[in-house]
């Protein structure tokens, strides 16, 4: 993964953008109208969105479940001084965090866990990653699904990733690990 942060200058002047995916299949068909055209069954349509309503009350339930295994996760990490088996199951736990987060309604919290998993990975292992830098990622994270912080309502939210994202960049790359000036992963991640 190549990312950089832009200068410093530059990050003053940037806005952050959460988009929501829409919870509506509509626009993924269309009915011309024309006879022999495609045969669009809307009621069936109808159903699917009740049903993915149905199933976005149990998302809430689910962020929990992901942000438990985070927790044990890390725990068992700083039992093990961030290495071997234990570190990568930590990465494992926010890199997955990242990708499901948006999916269950937190874009937010998918990126802080994304810059986490990004130091997880990036760094060499035998490097020490500051254990307080580690843990304003988890602690940002339980806040945010404490506040239900999901989108770019929440400016404090959106400056907390901010600011942790800018650490993990200037740690990654002060340590060689990021590439090119590609963008910050605000805007990687909403590509």
């Amino acid at each position: 993964m190549t990312r950089k942060s832009p200068p410093a200058d530059k990050r003053a002047e940037e806005e952050v953008e959460v988009v929501l995916p829409a919870k509506t299949l509509r626009h993924v068909v269309t009915d011309d109208g024309r006879k022999g055209g495609p045969q669009i069954d809307m009621d069936a349509i109808q159903r699917a969105e009740k049903a993915l309503d149905k199933l976005s009350v149990s998302f809430g339930m689910w962020m929990g479940e992901e942000i438990d295994t985070l927790r044990d996760a890390h725990a068992a990490a700083v039992a093990e001084d961030m290495k071997g088996e234990a570190r990568d199951a930590f990465f494992r736990a926010a890199h997955d965090l990242r990708g499901e987060a948006a999916t269950l309604g937190f874009p937010l919290v998918g990126q802080v866990a994304g810059s986490l998993a990004d130091l997880l990975s990036m760094l060499p292992p035998n490097l020490e990653i500051s254990p307080g830098l580690v843990d304003g990622h988890i602690q940002a994270i339980n806040a945010m699904i404490r506040e239900d912080a999901r989108g770019d309502d929440n400016k404090t939210a959106i400056a907390l990733a901010n600011c942790l994202r800018e650490a993990s960049g200037q740690l990654l790359e002060a340590h060689g690990a990021l590439d090119n000036d590609i963008g910050s992963s605000a805007e990687t991640d909403a590509a």
